[in-house]
Parts: C-alpha cells; structure tokens; sequence
C-alpha cells in the first residue's frame, strides 16, 4: 500500500510505524483536515521541493474491531517534502520537518 506513494527514508519510517501499530493489536488512521502547497522548488532532474502547510488529526483504532480507542488534537504543520520522479509518477523520498 505504501510502494508507489513514499520511497527511500520515509518508506523505511512508514514501515517501522506500521509494524509497532500492529504489535499493538491497533491501526491508525491520519485526517486531513487542510493543505495548502506554498511553494515548489525544482532542484536536479527530478527531484522538487515541496512546501505545505497542513493540519491533521489521527484516530487509534483497535486493529479487529475497529472501535475508537483514541483521536488526537488536531495539529498544523508546516512540512518540506523532497519527492522523486520515479516510476512515472511523483513520490515522497524525504519529509524534513
């Protein structure tokens, strides 16, 4: 699910998440809330820079259930994403807070 989305550093982090939610018996699911891009950078070819400002909140689920376990406050962030052309499409290699 992640392969094609994310690639590099920020697959690996992903994936290490994903394992410790799911030694948890839990799952969580991340909300958009707004996202606006700010600014794009072009860099090698390739390769961007991208600028966000986003807020989101996320909801701990009991990974048989489903049931609710715990909703997060929601947070803004202003994010820097560097994402690679690759496979034909654009996706996320690094997420520099």
């Amino acid at each position: 699910m992640l392969d094609g989305k994310v690639a590099g550093q920020e697959l690996a982090n992903d994936r290490t998440e994903l394992a410790r939610l799911r030694g948890l018996g839990q799952r969580r699911q991340n909300v958009n809330t707004a996202f606006t891009v700010s600014d794009v950078t072009l860099g090698a070819p390739g390769q961007a820079i991208v600028h966000t400002h986003e807020t989101w909140y996320a909801e701990l689920l009991d990974a048989n259930s489903g049931q609710l376990l715990q909703r997060t406050a929601p947070a803004t962030y202003d994010e820097t994403y560097v994402v690679e052309r690759q496979a034909g499409g654009w996706i996320v290699t690094r997420n520099d807070l």
